[in-house]
């Protein structure tokens, strides 16, 4: 028997018809199954209707980082998956649909099957003909009805539909064992040890946690709304308060009144949100409030894209707000990363009193990816000020690294005065050109230390060879997956892209002929390295059709750029 080492499974339909559930469920089953699974989806921005598809790759010896793009199987609950999406499908692969869809369809490869009427069979409403389908694809791929079960079980623990949706997918299974000859591969269930199926916005919002996150507020914008929906669900749990602002000046202001009040503040939004959020962004600085602010980049510009992904955000993240004043921005590639910075986030923040901003992307956020375990991160606490008899509290003391004495309002014996316009060392207003001079100097020179971190930790390697990829953020993923056809090439990583680390990535790659890839029209990962290093890629691949990079696209990237190409 074939058993299936790297299946990819797509799942169609129009909004409404469960797409999303039902990736969850073959995922879920997969996952149990022993494979590493990763699950990417497509969906438009409309309140009603469109084409949706979730992409669900299992991988059984070795790590799914990213999707392929080319399914071995599709369940089509409309013509239009099929239509659409049956020019990718492998050779050896089919197209599930029911008997309706497979009459309007001239293709090859169909499989027309009773889902409809085993709808009707189990009593169920004519839209859990997506249960009816998968169980039909997994009956047919030869998985473990249990396993398929328990996991329909789990999907729908707290609704009363769960039973009928049970019902139906193991009539559907039932139905495609006896179809299990027009598949000539199978799924192979081995023993494995339990693990996460983990999303970008819930690894962030559980690195958050970590961090000692106690207050976080956001206003609903595409794609960052999990996040705020996630901690919604687990805040009585976790003893954090939750609010959903109404508007986003609301909610970072919010923020800034709680980091203010002594509470480790986050905000989530998407580009547009942080556009509106720039002025008081500028407050948090000018005050020296520590905050964090998620930001799931998106396609635009103003509304854009809203459900499609880009790398569109990284000068304005560098740049927002008018005037100068140091700032942390840093970019994870993948879930476990989400969650290690956005706990050292926190810990930044906190430490060196300033804003810092975590850039993701829809691409990121809204995958998933099989973790095995998450890191051990570390709460950094900030070093709050002890009040002392006869000792005047100067909420901006001049000091070496430029870090000012912490306290918070309400503490005995101290008086706090903070003011957004330019102060002196109480924090009275000043104008007098020297102060000014000052107090610009002491904030800056947090940057001395930030620099430091940032050489040590922003930027990561992975393989070897005498031509570098240099990535940043989610791109990460799919270059992991690219590299495995790949000889002669090593991946660069660009962790921290404020402050810049210009040593350590000339470190990493002199001697290299340099390639860079990114989701953006105007490069701007490559303007930060001709800024910093005075450097010219020997080549770059700009995507910016709201869409992720494939492997396929970055392996011939390479292959016309590098040596040592394979596969």
């Amino acid at each position: 028997m074939d058993y299936a080492t790297d299946l990819e499974v797509l799942i169609g339909g129009p909004a409404g018809s469960g797409v999303f559930a039902t990736g969850a469920v073959a995922a879920k089953t997969l996952l149990q199954h022993g494979y590493d699974v990763f699950t990417t989806n497509e969906y438009p921005s409309t309140i009603r209707g469109g084409h949706q598809w979730v992409l669900v790759r299992a991988k059984l010896n070795g790590k799914a980082f990213s999707h392929r793009g080319t399914p071995d199987a599709i369940l089509a609950l409309d013509a239009h998956t099929a239509l659409e999406h049956g020019g990718r499908l492998k050779d050896r692969g089919a197209i599930l649909c029911d008997e309706s869809v497979a009459q309007t369809l001239n293709m090859h490869r169909i499989v027309p099957l009773p889902l409809s009427k085993i709808v009707k069979e189990a009593g169920a409403p004519p839209v859990a003909v997506n249960m009816a389908g998968l169980g039909a694809l997994l009956g047919m791929l030869g998985c473990d009805l249990e396993l398929l079960l328990n996991a329909v079980k789990r999907q729908w623990e707290k609704a009363r539909v769960a039973e009928l949706n049970v019902k139906v997918a193991e009539l559907g299974y039932e139905e495609g064992v006896k179809h299990g000859s027009m598949l000539s591969f199978k799924v192979r269930r081995v023993e494995a040890k339990q693990r996460l199926l983990l999303d970008g916005n819930s690894a962030v919002a559980l690195g958050a946690l970590a961090g000692g996150m106690s207050f976080f507020t956001a206003y609903p914008i595409t794609p960052a709304s999990p996040i705020l929906h996630f901690l919604a669900e687990v805040q009585e749990e976790c003893g954090i308060i939750v609010v959903q602002a109404e508007c986003e000046l609301s909610s970072i202001n919010m923020a800034i009144g709680a980091a203010f009040a002594g509470a480790r503040a986050v905000v989530a939004t998407s580009g547009p949100g942080l556009s509106l959020m720039a002025e008081a962004l500028g407050a948090a600085a000018m005050t020296e409030t520590p905050i964090v602010i998620v930001n799931v980049q998106r396609s635009g510009p103003s509304t854009g894209l809203p459900t499609h992904t880009a790398q569109g955000d990284l000068r304005f993240a560098i740049h927002a707000s008018h005037g100068e004043f140091p700032r942390v921005v840093l970019a994870p590639g993948d879930p476990v990363e989400a969650y290690q910075l956005s706990c050292e986030a926190l810990n930044l923040a906190w430490k060196f009193q300033v804003p810092v901003i975590l850039l993701t992307d829809k691409f990121l956020a809204e995958s998933h990816w099989t973790v095995h375990e998450l890191p051990e991160v570390e709460l950094q606490d900030a070093d709050f000020y002890q009040p002392e008899p006869s000792v005047k509290y100067a909420r901006y003391k001049l000091t070496e690294d430029g870090v000012s004495p912490l306290v918070f309002p309400g503490v005995k014996g101290v008086r706090i005065y903070t003011n957004t316009n330019e102060h002196d060392e109480q924090g009275f207003v000043t104008v007098d050109p020297a102060v000014v001079k000052l107090m610009q100097e002491k904030r800056f020179r947090k940057l001395k230390e930030l620099s430091k971190l940032s050489e040590s930790r922003g930027v990561k390697v992975y393989g070897e060879g005498d031509t570098a990829l240099v990535v940043w953020g989610s791109v990460k993923s799919v270059a992991m997956e690219a590299l495995e056809k790949v000889e002669g090439v090593k991946l660069v990583q660009v962790i921290w892209l404020e402050p810049f680390p210009r040593r350590s990535l000339a470190k990493e790659i002199e001697g290299c002929k340099v390639l860079v890839a990114e989701n953006n029209f105007t490069s701007q990962l490559v303007s930060l390295m001709r800024e910093n290093l005075k450097l010219e890629p020997h080549a770059v691949l700009n995507k910016y059709d709201g869409r992720p990079f494939s492997p396929q696209e970055l392996n011939e990237f390479m292959k016309a750029n590098a040596g040592g190409f394979h596969g």
